[in-house]
């Protein structure tokens, strides 16, 4: 199994994705920072005004926890190819990408909707980001995987 290529092209994605969510966020001026978010929600730490924790820790939390996720995607990822249900090329990043999306805001809808304390999200503008995010990081991920395989030799995925 290309560990390697699997942990690296997860990072390489969920950096690509979480800097393209915040190209978004500036964009339509709202602050949608998926790990601050993250953090903040896994933390238990909304603000007494519903706003998101701003503490290193918070934002360890999340950021080490956002990273953590690209890179168990990538491995699922690994897993739908070597199973046969697609492969690493850019029609397959799409379709992952969108499938990975739309999963993606049913899991925060139903994060946001069980956590007793939110933080204030405008959740229609974030959903829309989250599906572009998650192209995003599907198309990089796979870009990346596919390199860092021809760079360390790892050859094709044998079922």
């Amino acid at each position: 199994m290309p560990f390697a290529a699997i942990i690296l092209s997860g990072l390489i994605g969920t950096a690509a994705m979480t800097g393209i969510m915040y190209i978004c966020s500036f964009m339509n001026e709202k602050t949608i920072r998926v790990p601050k978010i993250l953090g903040t929600m896994l933390s238990f730490s909304t603000t007494a005004h519903g706003k998101l924790c701003n503490t290193p820790l918070c934002i360890s939390i999340g950021i080490v926890s956002h990273y953590a996720m690209g890179i168990f995607f990538m491995f699922c990822y690994y897993l739908l190819w070597y199973f046969n249900y697609g492969k690493p090329d850019i029609f397959y990043a799409l379709v992952f990408g969108l499938v990975h999306g739309v999963v993606g805001i049913g899991i925060w809808r139903i994060f946001f909707n069980l956590h007793p304390n939110p933080p204030y999200i405008p959740l229609t503008s974030y959903s829309i980001e989250l599906l572009i995010g998650h192209f995003v990081f599907a198309l990089t991920g796979i870009i990346s995987y596919n390199l860092i395989n021809q760079v360390l030799r790892i050859g094709e995925i044998q079922p």
